[in-house]
């Protein structure tokens, strides 16, 4: 219980700091995270995502279909980079290191 944050009191100013943690800034994590990010937008547009028997359900009356489709959507674009067929996070994750150490030699790296 120690673990939970204290609620707010009510009309009380937010912090503006973010309890998140901070984004990885590990080249292969960036990659990766970039790939499942666009092959997510990929599988929705293509429609791979959708299930026999749900296609179009929010029409045909099926309550929360969509939630469903979500969820493999998602499944199905991490199953993709997980793989690594397609390249992508490879591709970007050595974008960002060629890049990171050109910054870092003009030391113009961000803290």
């Amino acid at each position: 219980m120690s673990d939970l944050l204290p609620l707010p009191a009510p009309g009380a100013p937010r912090p503006l700091a973010s309890t998140k943690a901070a984004p990885s800034r590990d080249p292969d994590d960036v990659g990766t995270q970039f790939e499942t990010l666009f092959l997510t937008y990929l599988v929705k547009e293509l429609k791979l995502g959708k299930t026999p028997g749900l296609d179009g359900a929010e029409e045909s009356g099926v309550p929360g279909a969509s939630v469903y489709e979500g969820f493999i959507t998602s499944a199905l674009a991490e199953s993709l980079s997980k793989s690594g067929a397609f390249g992508i996070g490879k591709a970007v994750a050595e974008y960002v290191r060629e890049h990171a150490a050109g910054s870092e030699a003009q030391g113009t790296t961000k803290p």
